[in-house]
């Protein structure tokens, strides 16, 4: 059985790419690529440290000696791992506040559109209660119109 999970591996069997929009697949496959510069330096470092024990063992150093640069190799190999869980968490923290920033701004676009349409309404409001206020103004010279021709036309037939 091979115990050996490559990036590629993982990105074959993992992601859909098909279903992603453009923008977001072009970030997941720049986050892929770096992240697997990142384990292939830190698989380097490993074997690095590797080949440094096997140089040691084959030197016969004795056993301080080879604990000594064991540790060393091991400090090194713990410190190159930290560097890179850093790299990893700051760029991926930048990647989050970037997203927050462009979420935060649709927000308030978004919000300044709903002023604007608010303010519209609150015209159009203001103008149909106008028109309302005219309508009641003819209707009621109307209604006085229609009165004083009904008075007319009953003073017309009471004359004859």
């Amino acid at each position: 059985m091979d115990n050996n999970i490559t990036i590629d591996t993982i990105s074959q069997s993992t992601i859909q790419s098909d279903n992603l929009p453009t923008d977001t697949q072009t970030r997941l496959n720049a986050m892929i690529s770096d992240y697997s510069f990142r384990m292939s330096t830190l698989e380097n470092k490993v074997l690095e440290t590797e080949n440094n024990v096997s140089i040691i063992k084959s030197n016969y150093l004795t056993s301080h000696a080879f604990y000594k640069t064991g540790g060393i190799s091991l400090i090194t190999l713990i410190v190159s791992a930290g560097a890179a869980l850093w790299a990893i968490y700051s760029n991926l923290d930048g990647k989050i506040d970037s997203m927050r920033s462009d979420t935060s701004s649709s927000f308030v676009s978004f919000d300044h559109r709903l002023d604007s349409v608010e303010n519209r309404l609150t015209a159009l409001e203001i103008k149909v209660d106008n028109v309302d206020s005219r309508l009641n103004k003819v209707e009621s010279k109307i209604d006085s119109i229609d009165n004083k021709i009904d008075m007319l036309i009953q003073q017309k037939t009471a004359k004859k």
